[in-house]
C-alpha cells in the first residue's frame, strides 16, 4: 500500500528548476522533492475520482514526468505555480483514467492482475522508481522533435484532437496511431540502452 509522506514544508521553486535544468544529481534529487512533496495528491485521486491506487500512482506518476519535461524543455513558463501546474496535470490523467474504465464493456471482466499497463508508461515509472530521469531524458531525446512533442502533451493530459491541431496532423486517430509509433520507438530505445 502507497503511503504519501507527511512532507508539509513549502519548496523553493526556483531551486526545483534550476536543479532540474541542470540535469544529473540535482535534477534526481529537485525530482525527489517533487514527488515526496506533492504525494498526497495519490489519495486525492482515488477519493475524488474513485480510482484505485494503482491508478492513482500511476497516474501521478506521469504528472512528475510530465512535468519535468515541461521544466527541462523550457516548456514551463511559470505562469503557475508548480504545485498548480503538477495539479492540473494530475486531474487530466485522472480523468483519462476515468474515461478509460468507462469506455470498457460492461460484460468483459478485467482481473486486477492480468491487467498490465501500456509499455511506454510502465517503462517511465520504472525509471522514475529507479530515479534514472535522466536516462529517461536522453532516450526520449532520441526521438523525433514531433514524437517527443506528442508523448509530452499526452502526459500533460491533451486529447488527441488537441494535439493533432498543435502538432499539424489530419486528425486525432492520425495522433493516436503516430503515438502508438512513438511510445514503440521509446520502447525499443529503452531496451537497447539496457533497462529492461
Amino acid at each position: 500500500m502507497f503511503k504519501p509522506f507527511s512532507n508539509k514544508k513549502k519548496i523553493n521553486e526556483s531551486a526545483i528548476i534550476s536543479d532540474i535544468q541542470a540535469g544529473g544529481f540535482p535534477a534526481r534529487r529537485a525530482m525527489n522533492t517533487l514527488f515526496e512533496t506533492y504525494a498526497y495528491m495519490v489519495k486525492q485521486g482515488e477519493k475524488k475520482y474513485s480510482l484505485s491506487e494503482d491508478d492513482a500512482l500511476a497516474a501521478y506518476n506521469q504528472s512528475i514526468l510530465a512535468v519535468y519535461l515541461a521544466i527541462k524543455g523550457g516548456t514551463f513558463r511559470g505562469e503557475s505555480a508548480i504545485k498548480t501546474y503538477l495539479y492540473r496535470i494530475f486531474f487530466n490523467q485522472c480523468v483519462n483514467m476515468v474515461r478509460k474504465e468507462a469506455s470498457q464493456p460492461d460484460n468483459v471482466s478485467i482481473d486486477a492482475f492480468a491487467y498490465l499497463p501500456d509499455k511506454a508508461r510502465d517503462i517511465a515509472q520504472q525509471l522514475i522508481a529507479k530515479d534514472q530521469i535522466q536516462q529517461l531524458q536522453n532516450c526520449l531525446s532520441q526521438l523525433s522533435e514531433k514524437c517527443q512533442q506528442i508523448l509530452k502533451m499526452t502526459f500533460e493530459g491533451f486529447s488527441s484532437a488537441e494535439i493533432a491541431q498543435s502538432v499539424n496532423l489530419k486528425n486525432a486517430d492520425t495522433v493516436n496511431v503516430q503515438r502508438n509509433r512513438c511510445r514503440k520507438h521509446l520502447f525499443q530505445i529503452v531496451q537497447e540502452v539496457g533497462f529492461l
